[in-house]
């Protein structure tokens, strides 16, 4: 077996670890940074959405990490042959099942600041390759995280969590809580916190180094989406065909009411909102939403889709954006639609990148395959 060359970073055994010996190889990669994010408490439900208005109810419990997470504290050297999760067929790398459980666990306490929330354990096994990709490619660029930056993060995340002890200076009681609120090492701990400053490294890498050109009347159109203001009570039907026998006898908002009074569990009340939040979180189609506009208070709107299924909606209340407003507003809004566009930039850029990587994923009985 050939050894190609092995990356072995200083201080960081804990961190993504890649084998970078070609497929046949068995030399490794070991990795140490990575993206930043908020712990999410064990046994708690996770919310990173926005916090104006109701949003879409779906599970987001986190566990704490499998055991198998925290056992990454070990050598490289330690690393079996043949124990791999998959590999990079496009980049002949293979991925040790070391490295699949780290980010595992990783995703399990603090998620990611982009995408939704993993809910099945397919979600969470995409979630988890997307993360090695950025992982390695992140490593291909030479994206470090500072020592002092990784501080910052473990202060931040303290704070959040309102402790009362100085983590630096009262190592025990610092230990003591990690282990308390997630069930790992502190070693283990950091090195989550590395490898997610990592990977927001890249992203914002990634981000500065796109450009895009925009439009006032792209501008104003985004102004007008985040100043018209609609209040809306939804009716949540998973088949379509409920949603059109609902709609057919509701068209008085009355018997809407009563129906709402015996069974509440098929209203959602997102509150006086935004185009922009009922478009980004609820997934209501933007037409119709300025078909709703123009209508009358009380008005019911027959079935669209929305989020989950199909939606029948009554209009509550309605404020149109004052167009007039606009000019004032021009400058910020262009930089919006900028930065909005480079986020799609980043996302589709994400999207080819791991495409590119040609993902084989080994078979095992603990996770299912996602393809």
């Amino acid at each position: 077996m050939t050894m190609k060359k092995g990356f072995f970073i200083s201080g960081a055994l804990v961190a993504v670890i890649f084998a970078a010996a070609g497929l046949s190889g068995c030399g490794q990669a070991d990795r140490k940074e990575g993206s930043s994010a908020a712990i999410k408490p064990v046994g708690q439900g996770v919310d990173a959405r926005a916090a104006v208005g109701e949003v879409p109810a779906e599970s987001s419990t986190v566990a704490r990490p499998s055991a198998k997470a925290d056992k990454l504290v070990s050598s490289p050297a330690a690393e079996e042959a043949g124990d791999f999760a998959g590999e990079f067929s496009s980049w002949g790398v293979r991925v040790p099942l070391s490295n699949y459980y780290f980010v595992q666990g990783a995703i399990s306490i603090f998620g990611t600041r982009w995408g939704s929330r993993p809910t099945t354990p397919e979600e969470l096994d995409d979630a988890v390759w997307e993360q090695l990709v950025l992982s390695y490619e992140a490593f291909r660029r030479n994206i470090e995280t500072k020592e002092e930056d990784l501080k910052a993060e473990v202060k931040k995340v303290l704070d959040a969590e309102k402790v009362t002890f100085d983590w630096q200076q009262d190592r025990e009681a610092y230990a003591k809580w990690v282990k308390e609120k997630i069930n790992v090492t502190v070693e283990t701990f950091e090195n989550f916190l590395r490898h997610l400053l990592q990977l927001e490294g890249l992203r914002k890498n990634m981000l500065e180094s796109f450009t895009a050109t925009v439009t006032e009347d792209e501008a104003k159109a985004e102004f007008i989406n985040e100043h018209n203001t609609i209040e809306l009570e939804i009716a949540q039907f998973d088949e379509k065909e409920d949603a059109e026998n609902y709609y057919k006898t509701m068209q008085d908002y009355k018997l809407w009411d009563e129906q709402n009074a015996k069974d509440p569990k098929y209203y959602k009340h997102p509150g006086f909102v935004s185009f922009e939040f009922l478009i980004f979180m609820w997934k209501i189609p933007k037409d119709d939403l300025y078909k709703m506009i123009a209508m009358e208070d009380n008005t019911i709107y027959p079935p669209i889709p929305v989020w989950k299924g199909y939606g029948v909606i009554r209009i509550l209340k309605r404020r149109p954006a004052v167009e007039s407003d606009f000019p004032k507003y021009k400058d910020s809004y262009m930089k919006q639609v900028e930065s909005n566009k480079k986020y799609e930039q980043l996302k589709e850029w994400q999207k080819k990148l791991k495409s590119d990587a040609g993902i084989v994923k080994y078979p095992r009985g603990d996770v299912k395959d996602a393809k």
